[in-house]
């Protein structure tokens, strides 16, 4: 497996999480740091432009950590090629990247679904590869783009996965990502959607037979905006996802750019900070991995998305993204 140097900011994202109990050395291979050398293999620290290419996050860097507070394990996302490889060769290179990590491996019927709605469509970033560690064997998930033309396969293909999503799409919701993880067959299909309101969360969340569990989304989005969301949701631009596996476990996250919610990244660290500690949530690592945002305030966040997620086998909770790469661990 070929291996590389790992960014300071990676690395800095590793120690803190070993230091604070997310499980950063698990005894199954490969540890974090195995597969984030292999996947980064094309950047060199030594080369500041292989690191702030990326679509990943606002500020280019193409690792992004996501914290699931009550959920103990370490979860990443990679950009896995380097700048010199077009999106339209990263779904390959995603999915061989799976292969090499693990034993499991994208079934070829999936892959072809996928690669047909990619087509021959110009791609803004092609995949994206997660990996979660923790109890047991890591999992890595493929998130591949959606093009605007491959919207429609991208439905039917999920439709086999997650049953009828027609009700989201008339909502005016377009699908932007779809997600395969082998272990567990689990697909996710993630909409990009219009002005959303108060009464269309639990005609989205049916479509993951959660509806009657509408009012704890709707109640943990109040409790981080501070206000009562009585009609119209509080950002312009909302997403969510679908995502269920043949086990009959399924999940809904609606999400939307965590600076569109709550401004600069000292805001949204506080935001967050809060709305855990509230519920009583650990917050170690995200609070030391964040903390050199404390007082950042600028419009090129290193936080991305801000998810409330619902899972049919787990209580409510909220997922934040965050790039590592802050001014002083940069190259």
């Amino acid at each position: 497996m070929p291996m590389a140097e790992l960014h300071p900011a990676v690395q800095r994202a590793l120690a803190l999480a070993s230091s604070y109990g997310t499980p950063a050395h698990p005894l199954a291979a490969p540890a974090p740091d195995a597969a984030l050398r292999h996947l980064l293999r094309d950047r060199s620290p030594a080369e500041p432009t292989a690191w702030n290419d990326s679509k990943l996050g606002r500020s280019g860097f193409p690792v992004e950590i996501s914290i699931a507070f009550g959920r103990p394990e370490l979860r990443y996302t990679v950009e896995p090629a380097g700048p010199d490889i077009p999106p339209a060769r990263r779904l390959n290179r995603a999915v061989a990247a799976i292969a090499a990590l693990s034993d499991e491996s994208v079934e070829p019927a999936d892959l072809a679904a996928i690669a047909s709605f990619q087509g021959n469509a110009a791609l803004a970033w092609g995949a994206w590869l997660g990996g979660r560690h923790g109890d047991g064997k890591p999992r890595f998930k493929l998130y591949a783009e959606v093009p605007e033309r491959g919207a429609e396969p991208a439905v039917a293909w999920a439709a086999r996965h997650l049953g009828d999503l027609s009700a989201i799409v008339r909502r005016g919701a377009r699908p932007v990502m779809a997600g395969w993880q082998p272990a567990g067959r689990r697909a996710e299909l993630y909409f990009r959607t219009r002005r959303l309101f108060r009464a269309d969360v639990p005609l989205l969340m049916a479509a993951a037979r959660l509806d009657h569990r509408a009012d704890e989304v709707l109640g943990l989005l109040q409790d981080a905006c501070c206000s009562a969301i009585e009609a119209a949701l509080p950002a312009a631009d909302f997403g969510v996802s679908i995502g269920a596996g043949p086990d009959g476990t399924s999940t809904f996250t609606l999400y939307a750019v965590a600076n569109d919610l709550f401004g600069g990244d000292g805001r949204i660290r506080e935001t967050v900070l809060r709305v855990a500690a509230a519920r009583g949530w650990d917050t170690h690592f995200y609070r030391a991995l964040s903390e050199p945002l404390a007082d950042a305030s600028g419009f090129v966040t290193r936080h991305g998305m801000f998810g409330i997620v619902v899972a049919s086998d787990q209580p409510a909770t909220v997922a934040i993204g965050l790039t590592p790469d802050h001014p002083e661990t940069r190259s």
